[in-house]
């Protein structure tokens, strides 16, 4: 009897261990966008230099950031200074987030968090911010033009986001939603970060900090409720801009017993 017992228990330990595996391997195989999606942080705690790292490189046609007191500046005075992660490798749907630190309260000066960057050409989308005019915008640097603008005060710790999905381009100020358009100039790249100090404001006083990026995750919209428990019809609530390329998957639990139609 207690052979059997010891031979019972090492079944189910193996048939747990097998449970477990084809869990993971139905995440993997159905769900590979969580299980690989890549994303870059970083918040610059490290010592002064005019490089961010070997992390990052510079945009085409732009000039080196540099780190200061663990925050981003410009290396230099009126010129664009950008900067790309080339590592890890970012899906075309992808978010880039900057804190902005200091702040000129007048003076002319820029910061913006980026899409899409490539140090071989000119292109991407940025969301930057205008100090001496408050405005807030989204570039097309492929074609030197602004894919929509809004008048909007940003102010020292601000968060700016910008996300593309598609030719669909958002910018996001603390989470709340400020600008956005429809451009598909350029289709991928890396994410990056921006920072413009005119001789007025200096360099000290426009810098970044704590820097996201990564791949876009996959929206998840609300589903629509059942219209009656008899017929089972459901109305599904579609996803506010949709975008081309997305992916809508449709998940009905029930326990009523009620063939369900969409």
């Amino acid at each position: 009897m207690t052979n059997k017992l010891i031979i019972s228990q090492k079944s189910i330990r193996k048939t747990s261990a097998f449970c477990i595996f084809l869990s993971m391997l139905f995440h993997l195989m159905f769900f590979p966008f969580y299980a690989l999606a890549a994303t870059h942080s970083d918040t610059f705690t490290r010592t002064n230099n005019n490089d961010l790292g070997t992390n990052y490189d510079v945009s085409s046609g732009s000039v080196r950031l540099g780190i200061s007191g663990n925050e981003v500046r410009c290396s230099a005075l009126d010129v664009s200074c950008d900067e790309l992660i080339n590592t890890p490798s970012i899906g075309a749907p992808q978010y880039s987030q900057i804190t902005v630190k200091s702040w000129p309260a007048s003076n002319f000066a820029m910061v913006g968090a980026a899409t899409r960057y490539s140090s071989s050409a000119t292109q991407g989308y940025v969301i930057y911010a205008k100090s001496d005019v408050d405005t807030l915008a989204i570039y097309d640097a492929a074609a030197a033009a602004d894919v929509a603008s809004v008048t909007q005060t940003v102010s020292a710790n601000d968060l700016l986001t910008i996300t593309s999905r598609g030719s669909t381009h958002a910018g996001f100020q603390n989470g709340v939603f400020r600008v956005g358009g429809s451009d598909s100039t350029t289709a991928s790249g890396q994410p990056g970060l921006f920072v413009y100090a005119s001789t007025a404001a200096g360099v000290a006083n426009v810098e970044i900090d704590d820097f996201n990026a990564g791949d876009l995750p996959i929206s998840t919209p609300t589903a629509g409720t059942e219209a009656a428990a008899a017929s089972g019809d459901l109305t599904l609530n579609a996803p506010s801009s949709p975008s081309t390329n997305d992916l809508w998957i449709a998940v009905i639990h029930s326990s009523d017993q009620v063939t369900h139609t969409l």
